[in-house]
C-alpha cells in the first residue's frame, strides 16, 4: 500500500495515497473534508478532560471506536491532553497504520484490531467516539452500555440521503423515526439521529445532554455529555413530540398533506456555554471551523428553520438579505436568527404566514 505524509492540526499522519472514492475495505480511510469536525472534536475532548479530571482527580479512557489511520485518537493524544487513549479497527491494515502513526508522533495510544462493539461490550469507558462510514446504528447500543457513570459521547452520521429524507424507508428501519424530504431536511435529519442517540442511552438509564449538535457538509455529528441519572434521562424523554410535516411546516399534530415523522426530540441541540468554551479553544490554538461553532452558538435554539431562497421562490419575488428579513422580525417582536445549517435560512418562533408577508414586504424596496 503506497502511503504519502499529511499534516492535520499538531500531528503529521502516514495515509493511504489514493482518491477517496477509491477507497476500498482493506484500505485505511482517511477523509481530509472532515478535518473542521475534528478540529471541533479535539477542542470537546480536552474541554470534558479538564472537567473530569477536576471532578474525580484522575485521567478519563478514551475510546476511538473506528479509528481507521489513527487520526482522532492520535490527535486526542496530542491535542487535548489524553492519557489514555484506545484506538480500535477490524481492518488488520488499518489497526497496523494506526500504530504507526501513533509512533510516528511520538504518543502513547492503545491501538485494537478488533470489532469495536465487542471491545465495548467487554470495557468501560469515559470517553467514546463513533464516526463510522454511513450510520452509527449498529454501534450506538454497545457505546450506550459502555459509558461511564459521566462521560462523553461523540457520534458522526454520514447516510445523510438516508437522514435528509431521500430514503425514508431506510430511516424507518435504522432510526426508527421516517426522514422527509422538506426544505429544513437537513435540521430534521439531525434531530432523528439525537433522538435515536438520546433513546438508546436512555434504555441504560443514562441522560444524553446534547453539548453541540450540528449538520455541516456530508455528516450530522452529536456530541453530549452522558450522565447515569435516571431523572434527567426522563427529562429528556418529556422534550419528545408527535411530529407532523410538509414541505415548508411542522406541526405536533397532523394538518393539511402533512406526513408523520415520528416521535422526535424537539428540546435544545445545543449548550451555548460549552460552545463558547469550544470556540475560545480553537481560536487559542488555531484550529480552522471556530466561525461554524460561533454560528451554532448564536443560533435560536428552537426547531426547524425556514429557507428564504424557497419562500422567495415559491412567492415568485426577489429575495431580500437574510439580515433585512431577521431585524424586521426581532422589530415585530420575535426571537429570530441565522441558521446554522442553512446558509439563506433562519430560525424564529413567527409562523411561516408572518415570515412570508415579512418577505414580500421587503422585496418590494
Amino acid at each position: 500500500m503506497k502511503l504519502r505524509k499529511v499534516r492535520e492540526g499538531k500531528v503529521e499522519l502516514l495515509v493511504p495515497d489514493v482518491d477517496i472514492p477509491e477507497h476500498g475495505r482493506r484500505v485505511a480511510f482517511y477523509n481530509p473534508a472532515m478535518e473542521i469536525d475534528r478540529n471541533i472534536s479535539v477542542a470537546a475532548v480536552a474541554i470534558f478532560r479538564e472537567t473530569y479530571s477536576k471532578l474525580f482527580g484522575e485521567e478519563p479512557v478514551v475510546f476511538d471506536a473506528l479509528t481507521a489511520t489513527g487520526v482522532r485518537a492520535i490527535r486526542y493524544a496530542k491535542e487535548a491532553g489524553v492519557r489514555l487513549c484506545v484506538a480500535c479497527d477490524v481492518n488488520e491494515n488499518a489497526a497496523r497504520l494506526a500504530a504507526e502513526n501513533a509512533r510516528l508522533n511520538d504518543v502513547e495510544v492503545e491501538v485494537l484490531n478488533s470489532d469495536a462493539r465487542k471491545v465495548m461490550l467487554e470495557r468501560n469507558f469515559d470517553v467514546i467516539d463513533l464516526d463510522p462510514f454511513g450510520t452509527p446504528a449498529n454501534f450506538l447500543p454497545f457505546a450506550a452500555r459502555s459509558l461511564k457513570r459521566f462521560s462523553l459521547l461523540c457520534v458522526t452520521a454520514t447516510d445523510t440521503a438516508t437522514l435528509f429524507g431521500k430514503y425514508p424507508d431506510a430511516s424507518m428501519r435504522r432510526y426508527f423515526l421516517r426522514s422527509a424530504s422538506v426544505e429544513f431536511a437537513k435540521e430534521l435529519g439531525l434531530r432523528i439521529l439525537l433522538s435515536f442517540v438520546i433513546r438508546e442511552c436512555a434504555r441504560y438509564n443514562k441522560a444524553f445532554i446534547p453539548k453541540l449538535c450540528y449538520a455541516h457538509r456530508h455528516y450530522v455529528r452529536c456530541i453530549g455529555l452522558v450522565e447515569r441519572r435516571k431523572e434527567k434521562a426522563d427529562s429528556l424523554i418529556e422534550c419528545f413530540s408527535p411530529l407532523y410535516v410538509s414541505s415548508k411546516e411542522w406541526r405536533t399534530e397532523p394538518f393539511g398533506d402533512s406526513c408523520f415523522v415520528g416521535t422526535l426530540f424537539l428540546g435544545p441541540t445545543k449548550d451555548a456555554e460549552f460552545c463558547e468554551r469550544v470556540e475560545k479553544f480553537m481560536l487559542t490554538h488555531g484550529l480552522k471551523g471556530s466561525e461554524l461553532v460561533e454560528r451554532i452558538k448564536e443560533e435560536l435554539d428552537i426547531p426547524f428553520y425556514y429557507d428564504l431562497t424557497s419562500i422567495a421562490k415559491q412567492l415568485k419575488i426577489h429575495q431580500p438579505r437574510v439580515e433585512r428579513v431577521l431585524t424586521e422580525l426581532r422589530r415585530r417582536g420575535y426571537g429570530a436568527s441565522r441558521s446554522a445549517i442553512q446558509s439563506t435560512g433562519i430560525k424564529t418562533n413567527a409562523r411561516l404566514e408572518t415570515v412570508e408577508k415579512v418577505v414580500k414586504e421587503l422585496a418590494r424596496f
